[in-house]
């Protein structure tokens, strides 16, 4: 998550992730977006909600422990439609895609000098998604106010 790494990754470098995704969800329908989103002892590193249609999207940033990261994204369709690992695209070439597959997590290569992303591997819509995590989830965007959701739409 962004505000735990380990100590051989700058934390300037999932941040330098974190625009273009946020690009990306904006294309995809996404109104409200919410970095560090906290769930159970975990952070979703961004977390967005689309109103058409109605879908929401969980997506871990990584820049190479790409197990990890598909554990984590695979953990967060309790609570999103959709959910995704991004990472700088020249790492997703040493990406297990079979594993992706199986988990239905997809997977978006980040041009980090282009700052634009790519769907490597389009993810599938969760099948295990539980009402009662994605309505506290949305309940907590609800619960930011108006001025703070307009801040997040704007940023």
């Amino acid at each position: 998550c962004l505000s735990d790494w380990s100590s051989d990754v700058c934390s300037s470098d999932l941040k330098t992730l974190l625009k273009p995704v946020k690009r990306f969800l904006r294309d995809q329908g996404c109104v409200f977006l919410r970095p560090e989103l906290r769930f159970f002892d975990r952070g979703i590193d961004l977390y967005a909600l689309a109103h058409e249609p109605d879908h929401s999207y969980a997506i871990e940033l990584k820049v190479v422990d790409w197990q990890k990261a598909l554990r984590q994204a695979a953990i967060y369709q309790l609570c999103a439609d959709f959910c995704y690992v991004a990472m700088p695209i020249e790492h997703t070439t040493r990406v297990n895609l079979d594993n992706f597959r199986h988990a239905g997590v997809g997977l978006l290569g980040v041009y980090l000098g282009g700052n634009f992303v790519t769907e490597v591997l389009a993810p599938k819509a969760s099948a295990v998604k539980n009402q009662f995590y994605s309505r506290s989830i949305q309940q907590s965007f609800e619960s930011l106010g108006r001025r703070k959701v307009n801040a997040i739409r704007s940023s």
